[in-house]
């Protein structure tokens, strides 16, 4: 199986990943609060409010296909 990559545009083989390309709490921020209070790299975030500081990883999560050997994998963001 083969597919089309959306952030490089090149082919693949294989079954692509489902993924976000941030956590849901830096997604929700605005533009400014984007540049001002956060850094979001490929793997890490983390957005500093006055109260406190939130931090998120991002992790693939694996899940097995039953009776297949591959897996369909997730791209989730955890804190």
């Amino acid at each position: 199986m083969k597919y089309k990559c959306l952030k490089c545009g090149q082919q693949h083989e294989g079954r692509p990943s489902i993924a976000f390309d941030s956590p849901y709490h830096y997604a929700k921020l605005n533009e400014v609060d984007k540049k001002s209070i956060a850094k979001l790299s490929e793997d890490l975030c983390e957005i500093r409010h006055p109260e406190q500081t939130d931090r998120f990883i991002r992790t693939v999560l694996h899940q097995r296909i039953v009776d297949d050997c591959r897996t369909l994998d997730y791209g989730v963001w955890v804190s």
